[in-house]
């Protein structure tokens, strides 16, 4: 499964339409359908009823979308954590100068 069909799944959901997903994701249409199109074929289901005039999550598409939502976040987590505590500073810092810098002449 590929993780930016998932988001492209996500995203459609959000945006509802094809059209707005792939202009929020700088992408085409076609290429969005072609992402969900392969979605629905690794997990075997379908995840829109798709119409000329409307899309709409199928009873299998509504089941799947918090598993998928908690599945980003999880990932999102998971990359923050490796990139934010390597670059976050922690701890007690102390300083000791000798007594002489302090003094005025």
């Amino acid at each position: 499964m590929r993780l930016g069909d998932l988001k492209l799944f996500v995203r459609t959901v959000k945006l509802g339409s094809f059209s707005n997903a792939a202009r929020e994701a700088d992408l085409l249409p076609g290429q969005v359908s072609a992402a969900i199109k392969r979605l629905e074929r690794e997990l075997g289901i379908r995840l829109f009823a798709r119409s000329t005039r409307s899309l709409r999550l199928t009873g299998e598409g509504e089941t799947y979308l918090p598993s998928a939502i908690t599945a980003l976040e999880a990932l999102a987590q998971g990359q923050e954590r490796l990139h934010g505590e390597g670059n976050q500073l922690q701890g007690i810092l102390q300083v000791a100068a000798p007594s002489d810098l302090g003094r005025r002449c």
